[in-house]
């Protein structure tokens, strides 16, 4: 009881930081109906207070997995969910991009080089 009220404003100050963050990279959110601890009320708040400001927020809602055993209820699902979302990312694109920029810079250098 000592630190309950001390605990209690270092939540809410967490909870409000997290849901106002100012890291605006898309966002994937996993879970279920049934989980008492991540409500889907809370989690549907959560989302909808990510695309007010602009974040991209991917979701999936199982019907009936305990909190954070979704991979273990639903493993294919769960992994497909995350693939879909890697994949809508384009890291790898965005990786290749970059690379073959490095590329044809590396080249202009090289030919900048010779011309000296």
């Amino acid at each position: 009881k000592a630190f309950d009220e001390e605990a209690t404003s270092h939540y809410i100050r967490s909870s409000q930081m997290f849901h106002t963050t100012l890291v605006h990279s898309p966002a994937l959110l996993l879970l279920s109906k049934t989980d008492p601890v991540g409500s889907l009320a809370s989690n549907l708040r959560l989302k909808e207070t990510w695309e007010s400001m602009g974040i991209k927020v991917s979701w999936k809602c199982w019907d009936d997995s305990k909190h954070v055993s979704h991979y273990l209820k639903y493993k294919e699902e769960y992994i497909k969910t995350l693939e879909n979302f890697w994949d809508s990312l384009n890291l790898t694109k965005k990786n290749q991009q970059e690379e073959n920029h490095t590329e044809q810079q590396e080249v202009q250098r090289e030919k900048l080089q010779a011309k000296l």
